[in-house]
C-alpha cells in the first residue's frame, strides 16, 4: 500500500483523526489530518491541502459537531464542500471513504453526493471509488482503535481497483525516482553543481541553451529520471506484479477517438516557445494564399498547388461505386438517366469532397537534424508540409488516402478536436527563421511540438522517400 501518495483524514473527533492518521503514517503514507470544528477553518484547510492533490479522502459521515444521533443533510452538504475544495486543483482520480459507525446512512450520503456531482460535473468530478469504512470493525477487544485493522480496511477497497492502483504505484515511484535523481546529481557534483547543470543543458540544446535553460534542463533530467524509475521498478517483484494484475495483454480493440487522445498524450508537447524554432515544431497555416504566395509565383500556380495537394490527400471512400456511376454516365444516351446520374455523383461524391477540402488546414513541421539545431549551423529551417483534417470532415463518403509511399497518416487531438495529420514527403521546403516567425508574412501560427520519439521515425520515412527521383523542393 505504499503506492498511495497521500491521504486526508477529516473528523470532528480528535481521537478518530489521530487513529486513522497514525494507521496510514505507520505504512509510510503521508497524511493530512483535519480536526473539523469550524466550517470556515476546515474549508480553508481543505483548499490549502488541494495543492498536494490527495488521492485518498477519509471523512466522517457526521462531520458537524452536534448532539444529534444521526447525520443530517447539513453534514452531507459540508462533506461535499470539503471534497470539492480538496480536489479543486486535481484532474486525477481520488477515492472517497466515509468513516462512520452509522453504516445504515451511507446510501443516503452517496445518493446526495452523486446528485450534487450530476448537477455540477464541471465543478466536482466523481471519485473512482466511494465506499464505507465501519469504525466498529476497526477496534480491538478493548474498544481501542487498531492501526492494522484500519489499514486492512483501506487495502481491501483499493485492491478491487487494480488499474488505478497500478497507476498510483507508478506515481509514487516517479516521486521516488525524482528524489534519487536529485540526490545523485548533488552527490556527483559536490561544489560544482552549477557546472554539472550547465553541461546537462549544453548536451541537449548546444549553442541554443541561453534563453532556453528551463526546456533544456527538463529534457536532460528526464533521461536520468527514466533510468531511476526503471531501476526502482524492476528490482521489486511486487511492483512488476501490480502491472501484471492490471492488464491481461490481450489484443483489445481501442476506439479511434481514444487512439487519437493517446497519440496526443504520448507524442505532443502543447506548451511551446514562440521565440525559438526547434525540430518537431508544428505550425498551422492560417492563410493559404499568404503562405503559398511565398512558395510559388502567380495566382494560378498557387491555386493549382493548393488543389493538387488536397486532392492527393482526400478521396471518396466508395471509389468503386463512383467509377461505376461515371461509366454508366459515359455510356447512357437517356437524358433522364444522365440527369439522375449527374445529380447522384454531385451530392454523394463531389459535394462532400469539396466540403471536406474546405475544412482542412495546411501544416508545416520542422524536421532539421538535431545536431544541426544544437550547433546552430543552419540559417534555413527544413520543414515538411502536410494537412490537418478534422474528423468531422471525414464523413459522407470521404476518407484519407492510405497506403501511399509519400504520406504519413496519424490520428491526433489538437485543441480538443479529434483530427488526422497527413504529412507529404513530396513537399520539403527550406524556410528562413525570420519568415517563419513573422505570422503576417508566413501566414503560419505555431501550435504544438512533436516529441523526438515520433519525430525521428517521421524524418526517417521522409528521408527514405526523398532518396527517390521526383521530389518537389523549394528554398526561400
Amino acid at each position: 500500500m505504499q503506492e498511495v501518495l497521500n491521504a486526508v483524514v477529516i473528523d470532528d473527533t480528535l481521537t478518530d483523526v489521530f487513529a486513522v492518521s497514525n494507521a496510514l503514517s505507520l505504512k509510510g503514507i503521508s497524511t493530512f489530518p483535519v480536526h473539523y470544528q469550524d466550517a470556515s477553518d476546515a474549508f480553508d484547510l481543505c483548499d490549502g491541502i488541494s495543492a498536494s492533490c490527495p488521492r485518498i479522502i477519509i471523512i466522517d459521515m457526521q462531520i458537524i459537531p452536534s448532539p444529534s444521533p444521526e447525520p443530517t443533510k447539513s453534514d452531507y452538504a459540508h462533506i461535499v464542500k470539503c471534497v470539492e475544495k480538496l480536489v479543486s486543483k486535481s484532474t486525477g482520480p481520488y477515492a472517497l471513504l466515509a468513516w462512520s459507525d452509522k453504516a445504515r446512512y451511507f446510501g443516503e450520503l452517496k445518493a446526495y453526493f452523486e446528485e450534487y456531482v450530476s448537477k455540477r460535473p464541471s465543478d466536482l468530478r466523481s471519485p473512482f471509488f466511494f465506499d464505507l469504512i465501519d469504525k466498529t470493525k476497526c477496534k480491538d477487544s478493548a474498544g481501542i482503535y487498531n492501526s492494522e485493522k484500519i489499514f486492512t480496511s483501506l487495502v481491501t477497497y483499493l485492491n478491487t481497483e487494480k488499474q488505478v492502483r497500478a497507476l498510483m504505484t507508478w506515481e509514487r515511484k516517479v516521486i521516488d525516482a525524482a528524489f534519487a535523481t536529485t540526490n545523485d546529481l548533488i552527490d556527483l557534483a559536490g561544489s560544482d553543481l552549477k557546472i554539472v547543470l550547465e553541461s546537462l543543458g549544453l548536451g541537449v540544446a548546444g549553442k541554443n541553451l541561453k534563453g532556453n535553460e528551463s526546456i533544456a534542463l527538463n529534457e536532460a533530467l528526464l533521461y536520468i529520471l527514466k533510468d531511476k524509475l526503471s531501476s526502482l521498478s524492476n528490482v521489486n517483484p511486487d511492483l512488476l506484479g501490480v502491472w501484471r494484475d492490471a492488464i491481461d495483454c490481450r489484443d483489445h480493440k481501442i476506439s479511434d477517438g481514444m487512439k487519437s487522445r493517446l497519440n496526443s498524450l504520448l507524442h505532443i508537447d502543447r506548451h511551446v516557445d514562440e521565440d525559438i524554432i526547434c525540430p518537431g515544431d508544428l505550425w498551422v497555416v492560417e492563410n493559404d494564399k499568404t503562405f503559398f504566395g511565398n512558395v510559388v509565383s502567380g495566382k494560378s500556380e498557387k491555386n493549382n498547388l493548393i488543389e493538387a495537394f488536397k486532392s492527393e490527400v482526400l478521396i471518396n471512400s466508395d471509389y468503386d461505386l463512383k467509377m461505376t456511376l461515371e461509366e454508366k454516365l459515359e455510356l447512357t444516351d437517356d437524358k433522364t438517366e444522365k440527369t439522375w446520374l449527374k445529380e447522384r455523383l454531385k451530392y454523394q461524391f463531389n459535394n462532400p469532397l469539396i466540403e471536406a477540402k474546405r475544412k482542412i488546414k495546411f501544416i508545416a513541421i520542422e524536421i532539421s537534424p538535431l545536431c544541426d539545431f544544437s550547433n546552430n549551423k543552419k540559417t534555413l529551417n527544413s520543414v515538411v508540409l502536410g494537412v490537418l483534417i478534422p474528423v468531422t470532415a471525414l464523413q459522407s463518403g470521404v476518407d484519407v488516402k492510405k497506403n501511399s509511399d509519400s504520406q504519413i497518416v496519424v490520428p491526433f487531438y489538437l485543441e480538443d478536436e479529434e483530427c488526422v495529420i497527413v504529412i507529404s514527403a513530396k513537399y520539403v521546403l527550406s524556410l528562413h527563421g525570420k519568415l517563419i516567425n513573422n505570422n503576417s508574412v508566413s501566414g503560419m501560427k505555431k501550435k504544438i511540438r512533436v516529441r523526438e520519439s515520433l519525430l525521428l521515425s517521421w524524418i526517417q520515412s521522409i528521408n527514405s522517400y526523398n532518396s527517390r527521383i521526383g521530389t518537389v523542393s523549394f528554398s526561400l
